[in-house]
């Protein structure tokens, strides 16, 4: 089923306490939209029943649905989607659609500073760089790759027949991304530039994983990885503990000489005091009268 046919139908909630329980809905109070192409739903007119039904086709949010400021789509058979109208957008999360290969989208979307949240996982994106990244500045989360919780055999079968995410190249497009704390470049061909990350990031946050391609460049990273010296919150951490220490001891043995010295000099001190030093006798002061 045309996906732009049948979102003109998608069940409306108010807020998350009411919608809590659908996928496929659009929350007009948090300004979420959420499509799952498997649990898709569509009202056959010869029957009157709700059946599953595959979503395909150009998808393109207007109307009130250009408000939605989280998308989430997955596991759909959509071959384009449109956004140029979506001027709110914080989070995209576009998952699992085989047949979406080109990532205009996301060179199309007004306001791109305001996005902080991207995840563009198993799609079957064309061979491209990151160069499409830097425009989002704010990002904080950017998920590219697979990832262990994609392994699983639909997708397997999806890259052994080609349908994975073609990125390569470096991460010098990220160099800007000041804000990004969680990076995820697993099962793809980027492979250098871990230079340009933000040193800000913790270094657990980055993944660079081989699950799905064993022959995936971004193997090259993990080496580099265990090499690179990297400015990251943990490594700081565990720096400043071990300076910390080592100051520490520093202090101590110095402390330790300091004080054995000043001991053994009260000690001399005290035995000249005694030993050698004579007692001065002082008369007391004449009366008064006698100072006439």
């Amino acid at each position: 089923m045309e996906i732009q046919e049948w979102i003109k139908n998608i069940k409306i909630v108010e807020g998350k306490e009411n919608g809590g329980g659908y996928t496929n809905c659009w929350d007009k109070k948090n300004l979420t939209l959420e499509i799952n192409g498997k649990l898709a739903l569509y009202s056959n007119p010869s029957t009157g029943k709700k059946e599953e039904t595959i979503l395909e086709g150009n998808l393109k949010l207007e109307e009130e649905l250009n408000r939605v400021e989280v998308l989430i789509i997955d596991e759909t058979n959509i071959t384009e989607l449109d956004l140029s109208e979506c001027s709110n957008l914080e989070q995209i999360t576009v998952e699992q659609n085989p047949l979406l290969t080109s990532i205009d989208f996301l060179n199309r979307l007004p306001n791109p500073e305001k996005l902080k949240h991207l995840e563009i996982r198993s799609n079957n994106f064309a061979a491209t760089t990151l160069d499409f990244l830097k425009r989002f500045v704010n990002l904080e989360i950017l998920r590219l790759g697979g990832g262990a919780d994609t392994l699983t055999i639909e997708n397997l079968e999806m890259v052994k027949n080609q349908v994975y995410n073609k990125f390569y190249g470096s991460l010098e497009p990220l160099k800007n991304l000041k804000e990004l704390r969680e990076l995820d470049i697993s099962d793809t061909d980027i492979d250098s530039g871990l230079e340009y990350l933000n040193r800000e990031m913790e270094w657990r946050n980055f993944s660079c994983g081989v699950w799905l391609r064993p022959d995936a460049k971004c193997r090259e990273l993990q080496v580099e990885k265990s090499k690179y010296e990297p400015s990251s919150k943990i490594v700081l951490r565990v720096r400043q503990k071990r300076v910390i220490r080592s100051q520490t001891r520093k202090s101590t043995k110095a402390f330790g000489w300091f004080g054995l010295l000043g001991i053994v000099l009260i000690g001399l001190l005290v035995a000249y005091h005694f030993l050698f030093k004579k007692k001065v006798k002082v008369n007391p002061l004449p009366p008064k009268s006698r100072l006439k």
